[in-house]
């Protein structure tokens, strides 16, 4: 009798132990079904960009006709897009510096580019009316005379989607203000 009830527990526990794992399983699977619907939806506010033609980020080293970045930026968190991008500056690439339009210049430009607008006929885009003032002025510098630490707006004529290294045409640099330095931690009392 007491080896039917041991055997019975046994039993009793296997089964248990079987019941638990096929009961795990069968909401593990449910779990992941939820989890891969949630993400498919999730996947429909970040499109794929299947060309990309240029890249932003912060300048991590200037070398010989090269420059190493680190992208920033708006990121798809579907895909695994290369962090780290080494820009090769060619013979036919333009490197610009963007420097901050003094603000009354700027909006004197403002103004002048709204004169011309009212002029228009609806969907008529003449010539003579130009692009829309920008609060910046660019002007060529050499590689020379980048820096570490500045924003950089990096452009192929090439998809670079994935390139971790690419030669650039275009290569447009803004200086980021120096930030004042902290304030020195105040003095423990005894």
């Amino acid at each position: 009798m007491k080896q039917y009830i041991s055997i019975a527990i046994i039993v009793a526990i296997v089964a248990g132990a079987l019941g638990y794992g096929i009961g795990f399983k069968i909401g593990r699977q449910k779990a992941d079904a939820d989890l891969s619907a949630a993400t498919e939806k999730a996947k429909k506010y970040f499109p794929q960009i299947t060309d990309m033609r240029s890249v932003n980020g912060t300048i991590k080293e200037v070398g010989e006709g090269r420059i190493v970045m680190e992208t920033t930026g708006i990121e798809n968190p579907f895909e695994e897009l290369p962090k780290v991008r080494t820009v090769i500056v060619g013979g036919n690439t333009k490197v610009v510096l963007q420097e901050q339009k003094d603000p009354a210049q700027f909006q004197r430009e403002l103004a002048e580019f709204q004169k011309k607008i009212p002029t228009l006929k609806p969907g008529e885009v003449p010539a003579d009316i130009g692009r829309s003032p920008t609060t910046y002025t660019e002007r060529e510098i050499s590689l020379s005379e980048v820096e570490v630490g500045w924003n950089i707006t990096a452009t192929s004529d090439k998809n670079i989607k994935m390139a971790e290294e690419f030669e650039a045409t275009h290569i447009a640099v803004m200086s980021v203000p120096a930030q004042p330095p902290s304030a020195p931690a105040p003095a423990t009392l005894p």
